[in-house]
C-alpha cells in the first residue's frame, strides 16, 4: 500500500492539491508506513548483530569472549551461546547438502557443540561458572568448535573440487544421445540414461552450491548468486530434457532444434557459472592443496588400471587430473589478476607455466598406455609427477603468500640456559641513612580508555542511540588504539555519538549548541576514517579486499552530513518534546546514526583485513592491530 499512498500523493501535488486535507492524510498515511519498514530493517539488523556476526569467525570470537569468562554478566553468556547455536545451524545447514562420513562427522560435531553449550549454561546459570567442571567443559568446547569449523570448511572445500571436476561431459553425452541418428541401436535407452546422468549432476552441482552459500554468510551478494544460479540449473534441467526428447523423436524438426539448442547454451551457462561462484568462494590455498590430494587418489587409480590392463579407467582418471590441473591453473589465474605483489605474481606465473606446460606430455602418454603400449608407462609416470610437483609448487606460492605471522624469535642459546640458582642469596644491605629519595612520579594514563566510562553499563533498548554508540565500542575495543589511527578515530566516534544520545534525550534548550557542535565533531571524525581508510587501501596489494574497503568506506561521509543536518533540525525543537515534528526528526536521527556506527564498524573489520595485504615498500602507511585480550588466552 506504500507505493499506492505514494503515487496518489504524487498525483494530488502534481494537481495543486498537495495542501489539501486528503493529500495531508496521505503523507501522514506513508510516513508512518516509512517508520515501520525502518524499524523491521532495523530490527533485522540487530537480530543478526545478536547472532554473533555474519561469519563463522566472527560468531567464534563472540563466543570466545564468554568461554573467556564462563561467570561473566548475563548478556555475554547470551550472546555466546546465540553465536554457538548460529554455528550449529550454520553447520547442519551445510551436512544437509553431503554424504557418507563427511555428513556423519558434521553433525557429530554439531551435536557435541550443543551439548557442551547447553552444559556451560546450566552450570552458569546456576552459579557454577568458576567450578573445575565449567573450565574443563570451556576447554572441550572450544576445541570443538574449532573442529567444526575445520571440517565444514573442508567439507565445503571437498564439495566444489570433487563435484565439478567435469562440467562439460554430461551435457556432451546427452547431446551426442539427442543428436544419435535414427536406427542407432538401443537409441531411445542411451538418451534415457544420459537423461538421468544431466539430471543427477544438475541434482548434485545445485546442491554443491547450496552448500557452498552456507559456508559464505560473511558475503551475501555471492552467496545469492550461487543460490539464484543453482536455482537455474535445477529450473533449466527438465526444460533442457524434455527439450532433447522433443528433438529425439522430430530429428529434422529445425523449430525442435533451435529450441533445443538455445536451452543448451543456457544451461551450460548456469553451470559454468555456479562452477566459477564456487571458485571465488573458497579459500584459493585450501582449492590447491585439495586439489592436489585428489591428483594423488586419481594417480593411484591410474597404477590400478596400467597393472589390470583397464583402459577406460586409464582414460578417465588421466582426464580427471588434466581437469583438476586445469582448475588450479584458473585458480592461480585468478589471484595473479587480483593481486599488485610482484614477487609473488611472479612466482606464481612461473608455477603456472610449469604446470600448464606439463599436462598436454602426460594426456598423450596416458593415451599411448590405454591404447596397449606398456613402454609409455614410465614416460606417462613422469609426466604425471611433473603435474604433481608444479601444483605443489602453485601450492606454495599461494601458501607464502597467505601464510601467518611467523613466531617469535627463540631466545638467544645464552639466555635459555640461564636458570636459578639453589644456593641463598646472600642478605639484603640496609638502607642508606641520608635524605629520603623523592616519590616515585606516578604512571602515565592508559589512554586506550580515555573517556570510556560510559559504555561501562549495557544501555538499555529505548536509548537506541546509545544503543549503536555500544555496539561500535564494543566492537573496537578489543583492539589497542596505540599505533592504530582508524581505532582511534572509530573509538572517538563511539564516544562522541553516545554524548549526542544524551543531547537528543535533554530537555534542555541550553543544549541546543553543544548538540549540534557534537554532530559537527562526529561528522568530522567520520570524513577522518574515511581519509585513514583510503590511505590504507591505496597500500593494499589485494584489489578485492581493497574495493570491498574502499566501498564500505565511501558512504561514511554522506552519511555523517546528514547526521550534522538531521541534528541541526533536532537542536531547534529541544525543549518542545512531544511533537509530531520532534518525533519524525528524533527517528530520523536515530536511523541516520545507527547507520554510521555500522557503516564504520564494517570498515574496521575490512581495514583489518587490507593491513595483512600492504605493500613491503619502506615509508608505507602502517595500523598496529594488538588485540588488548585476546580469545585464545583461555
Amino acid at each position: 500500500s506504500g507505493g499506492i499512498n505514494a503515487d496518489q500523493l504524487c498525483d494530488e501535488r502534481q494537481y495543486g492539491h498537495g495542501r489539501e486535507a486528503k493529500a495531508l492524510n496521505l503523507a501522514s498515511d506513508l510516513r508512518h508506513q516509512i517508520n515501520e519498514l525502518d524499524a523491521i530493517v532495523n530490527e533485522g539488523v540487530r537480530a543478526a548483530e545478536k547472532q554473533g556476526g555474519k561469519t563463522m569467525q566472527a560468531r567464534l570470537e563472540t563466543a570466545h569472549k564468554w568461554l573467556l569468562h564462563p561467570a561473566a554478566d548475563p548478556q555475554t553468556r547470551v550472546e555466546g551461546q546465540k553465536a554457538i547455536n548460529s554455528i550449529v545451524s550454520q553447520g547442519q545447514r551445510i551436512a544437509d547438502g553431503l554424504q557418507g562420513r563427511e555428513k556423519a562427522e558434521v553433525l557429530q560435531l554439531c551435536s557435541e557443540v550443543q551439548r557442551l553449550s547447553d552444559k556451560l549454561a546450566d552450570l552458569c546459570a546456576s552459579g557454577k561458572g568458576d567450578s573445575e567442571e565449567a573450565r574443563a567443559i570451556t576447554r572441550e568446547l572450544t576445541d570443538k568448535l574449532h573442529e567444526l569449523k575445520r571440517a565444514t570448511e573442508r567439507a565445503v572445500v571437498n564439495r566444489v573440487v570433487e563435484d565439478f571436476i567435469d562440467v562439460a561431459a554430461p551435457l556432451r553425452h546427452f547431446t551426442d544421445a539427442v543428436n544419435a541418428p535414427p536406427g542407432t541401436p538401443g537409441r531411445e535407452s542411451t538418451f534415457h540414461d544420459k537423461a538421468a546422468g544431466l539430471a543427477a549432476f544438475s541434482a548434485r552441482a545445485a546442491t554443491a552450491a547450496g552448500v557452498v552459500a552456507a559456508g559464505v554468510g560473511h558475503n551475501k551478494r555471492l552467496a545469492d548468486q550461487l543460490i539464484h544460479n543453482a536455482q537455474q540449473v535445477e529450473k533449466l534441467s527438465p526444460q533442457l530434457i524434455a527439450a532433447g526428447k522433443i528433438r529425439l523423436y522430430n530429428p529434422d524438426s529445425k523449430v525442435a532444434e533451435e529450441h533445443f539448442n538455445n536451452l543448451k547454451n543456457q544451461y551450460a551457462d548456469a553451470v559454468l557459472r555456479v562452477r566459477d561462484l564456487c571458485d571465488q568462494a573458497v579459500d584459493p590455498l585450501d582449492f590447491v592443496r585439495t586439489a592436489g590430494e585428489l591428483m594423488q587418489k586419481h594417480t593411484y587409480l591410474c597404477e590400478d588400471a596400467i597393472r589390470n590392463n583397464d583402459s577406460q579407467k586409464m582414460v578417465d582418471n588421466t582426464s580427471a587430473i588434466a581437469r583438476l590441473a586445469n582448475r588450479v591453473l584458473l585458480v592461480g589465474g585468478a589471484e595473479r589478476d587480483n593481486t599488485e605483489d610482484a614477487q609473488f605474481a611472479r612466482s606464481l606465473a612461473g608455477a603456472q607455466q610449469r604446470l600448464q606446460a606439463a599436462i598436454p606430455p602426460a594426456v598423450h602418454s596416458a593415451k599411448a598406455v590405454a591404447l596397449g603400449d606398456k613402454a609409455q608407462a614410465p614416460h606417462w609416470r613422469a609426466a604425471n609427477a611433473e603435474i604433481i610437483n608444479a601444483a605443489g609448487e602453485v601450492e606454495s606460492a599461494l601458501s607464502g603468500h597467505y601464510a601467518p605471522a611467523p613466531p617469535p624469535p627463540a631466545l638467544p642459546e645464552a639466555l635459555s640456559r640461564l636458570h636459578v640458582s639453589d644456593v641463598a642469596a646472600p642478605p639484603r644491605p640496609p638502607p642508606p641513612t641520608g635524605a629520603a629519595p623523592p616519590p616515585r612520579p606516578p604512571p602515565p594514563a592508559d589512554t586506550d580508555d580515555e573517556g570510556e566510562d560510559i559504555f561501562r553499563r549495557q544501555p538499555h533498548p529505548s536509548q537506541p542511540i546509545l544503543v549503536a554508540a555500544h555496539n561500535l565500542h564494543k566492537a573496537v575495543r578489543e583492539w589497542s588504539s596505540k599505533d592504530n589511527e582508524i581505532i582511534a578515530a572509530a573509538k572517538r566516534m563511539a564516544i562522541l555519538m553516545a554524548r549526542l544520545s544524551e543531547l537528543v534525550r535533554s530537555d534542555s534548550k541550553g543544549s541546543k549548541r553543544e548538540l549540534i557542535a557534537t554532530a559537527k565533531a562526529i561528522a568530522e571524525a567520520s570524513e577522518e576514517v574515511t581519509r585513514l581508510a583510503k590511505k590504507l587501501a591505496l597500500e593494499c596489494t589485494d584489489k578485492r579486499i581493497r574495493t570491498n574497503l574502499l566501498q564500505v568506506c565511501e558512504r561514511i561521509p554522506t552519511i555523517g552530513t546528514q547526521l550534522k543536518i538531521l541534528s541541526t533540525v533536532k537542536a531547534t525543537m529541544l525543549g518542545a518534546q512531544g511533537s509530531e515534528e520532534d518525533q519524525e526528526a528524533t527517528e530520523m536521527l536515530v536511523g541516520n546514526a545507527q547507520n554510521l556506527m555500522q557503516s564504520v564498524k564494517e570498515t574496521v573489520k575490512a581495514a583489518e583485513g587490507a593491513s595483512i595485504k600492504i605493500r613491503t615498500e619502506q615509508g608505507g602507511y602502517r595500523l598496529r592491530w594488538v588485540r588488548r585480550s585476546p580469545w585464545y588466552q583461555i
